[in-house]
């Protein structure tokens, strides 16, 4: 969507040009106008310097920040501002000790990353009021850290060997929470906690591969349901 800045600065556009008495010439026009921007994409490099990197696209754009350095541990923060999708790209061993992503108004996160690129923590947080949808496309031996207490609805996804490793996801207070898989022990040794009225939490452990949950432990005793869907050897051994 287009913010109202630039609604209003394409409306005045519109006026500049509809001075034309032939209608048919307007017509163009006025599709150009209401016709969806074309998806377009920001890249970000950090050079071990610049953190944070702040996105400035819009909902219909990608913001990708790329962590590259070699060896440059130190601590990198992304604000995804309004960006449609925030991708955050780490190729680099030991590219940063801390990974910090605020997801912002950004609704959809994606974190692809090597194992051993970030060498201490990965933390998300997600404002107030905001839903998000987090997908983990790259192994990390840091744990990651979801801190969505004040968002409306989480949905987690993992399609990386243990993507989601010793893990520690706090769900919406008051909505609902959803994690799956598509790849071997993605929660194994994941913690989640429930909100202080958390609506749902489903976990979906049937991938198949076996230990796909393997010492999950899960606290639901402010949550109104939880569903944990168990597979073949998904050595469901925690807690719940």
């Amino acid at each position: 969507f287009l913010n109202a800045s630039r609604q209003r600065r394409n409306k005045r556009m519109a006026f500049v040009h509809v001075l034309s008495t032939d209608i048919a010439a307007l017509i163009p026009l006025i599709l150009s106008i209401v016709s969806p921007t074309a998806v377009s994409a920001a890249q970000y490099v950090f050079d071990g310097t610049n953190s944070p990197l702040a996105c400035t696209e819009f909902a219909n754009e990608t913001c990708t920040a790329e962590c590259s350095s070699f060896n440059a541990s130190y601590t990198a923060i992304v604000n995804c501002g309004e960006s449609g999708q925030c991708v955050v790209d780490c190729t680099a061993l030991n590219c940063a000790s801390t990974l910090e992503i605020n997801a912002q108004s950004s609704n959809d996160v994606l974190i692809n990353n090597v194992a051993s690129c970030i060498s201490s923590s990965i933390v998300i947080n997600v404002d107030d009021g905001q839903d998000l949808t987090l997908n983990v496309t790259g192994d990390s031996h840091a744990p990651l850290i979801l801190n969505a207490e004040n968002g409306t609805a989480i949905d987690v996804f993992s399609s990386v060997f243990r993507g989601l490793y010793d893990a520690v996801v706090y769900v919406p207070n008051t909505g609902d929470a959803t994690l799956s898989m598509s790849a071997g022990e993605s929660f194994s040794g994941l913690t989640v906690n429930a909100g202080s009225d958390t609506q749902a939490i489903r976990i979906d452990c049937t991938f198949g591969t076996g230990d796909e949950c393997h010492g999950l432990q899960v606290d639901a005793t402010t949550a109104q349901f939880l569903q944990i869907d168990v597979g073949l050897d998904s050595e469901l051994n925690g807690g719940a």
